[in-house]
């Protein structure tokens, strides 16, 4: 399976880039918005929307409560890491009809707009071919990182909990970015 950073598309404004591989993007998928993510980058855009954040909620008594809420790429790292965990877990026969696990791709739309080292944090450093999660010989292997909230991790907000209870996050080999 190829990984990686798929494509870092550049020129004047205006010219069709996101449209021609939001398109590409699209006959991959059969158009299936779970496998693909477009987001815009703006100069707001954070970490704290990118992977994880401590963010305000509602409650039933009108209250505020803080929560910590997985970012929209962290999201997407977890439904990928699910859809490499379903695969391997799949018989040989299963595995030869379906030949690799469904990919999933994230289209970062102005990505010069953002403050690249305040959205990324220490996922730039997981983001590389070499360092993405893949499972081999019954163990997973690639970088793996704590982030600025992993110590209020639950369950769902690990994209891989080792034996030993620990939980961490990475870029899974079947996510595109």
């Amino acid at each position: 399976m190829s990984t990686g950073i798929t494509a870092l598309l550049y020129g004047a404004p205006g010219t069709g880039k996101t449209y021609e591989i939001t398109n590409l993007v699209r006959r991959k998928t059969n158009n299936d918005r779970k496998y693909y993510k477009v987001v815009q980058f703006h100069p707001s855009f954070s970490y704290e929307d990118f992977i994880d954040g401590i963010k305000p909620i509602s409650t039933s008594n009108n209250g505020v409560q803080l929560e910590l809420i997985n970012g929209i790429f962290k999201e997407m790292c977890i439904e990928a890491y699910k859809e490499l965990e379903r695969f391997n877990n799949l018989s040989d026969e299963e595995k030869n009809q379906e030949k690799e696990p469904k990919n999933f791709y994230f289209i970062a739309d102005e990505v010069n707009r953002a403050e690249l080292s305040r959205v990324f944090g220490e996922l730039l450093l997981c983001l590389e071919e070499d360092k993405r999660l893949r499972y081999l010989n019954g163990k997973w292997h690639g970088t793996k990182v704590k982030t600025q909230n992993s110590n209020l991790w639950q369950d769902e907000h690990a994209v891989i909990i080792e034996e030993n209870g620990e939980r961490y996050f990475g870029v899974p080999e079947n996510l595109y970015f």
